[in-house]
């Protein structure tokens, strides 16, 4: 009887070392499930981060691309007024030096 006593005894000793194990791989496997879950939390929030600053980077590019353009167009405006100016400063030279020869006759 008192082998058999040992033995179940032993055998209840093993059965709840195992439970304790079990309830411990199941606390490991929930607290892994809980950070892979957060992790693809984190995932996706990373990704639309980097969406976010897609867009805004490419609204930026649109807008030094825009900027750009404006520069060239305001040169080239200014290339002409340059000009029209100097054409109109040869005129009125041009008709001072006709008046004065006028004056002077």
């Amino acid at each position: 009887g008192d082998s058999l006593r040992k033995e179940v005894d032993t055998l209840r000793n093993n059965l709840r070392l195992l439970m304790e194990a079990q309830s411990a791989v199941q606390t490991d496997i929930a607290t892994t499930k809980r950070a892979t879950e957060k992790t693809d939390v984190d995932i996706a929030r990373a990704k639309e981060e980097k969406r976010e600053q897609d867009l805004y980077v490419n609204r930026l590019t649109e807008e030094v691309q825009n900027l750009e353009e404006q520069v060239a167009l305001y040169a080239a405006q200014t290339k002409v007024q340059t000009e029209e100016n100097r054409s109109l400063k040869d005129a009125i030279t041009e008709s001072a030096t006709e008046l004065e020869v006028c004056v002077h006759k």
